[in-house]
């Protein structure tokens, strides 16, 4: 953007942001690629396995168990209960 000298919030500006995101999700992103929906709506492009719930699941009754013992959180409960908010 600053290369092209792309007021912040020009069409342009916006898109190339949505691709900088993107690409946290896809190793390489060309032109006519669908954006992740990971970036467009916050939702996954694939369904978690067994493997994955049961990890997240550990993952959440510890950290629970530690707040409720009063030690401090990793930050796992508060990202949990941000992604769940609507965005405006």
């Amino acid at each position: 953007k600053r290369e092209f000298k792309l007021p912040e919030f020009c069409a342009d500006a916006v898109m190339l942001n949505i691709i900088v995101q993107a690409l946290n999700f896809v190793n390489i992103l060309g032109i006519g690629d669908p954006i992740p929906p990971e970036v467009l709506t916050g939702e996954a492009s694939w369904d978690p396995g067994p493997n994955h719930l049961a990890a997240a699941e550990r993952r959440l009754s510890t950290e629970l168990v530690g707040w409720s013992l009063g030690r401090r959180s990793r930050g796992v409960i508060r990202y949990a209960c941000a992604s769940s908010l609507p965005r405006t």
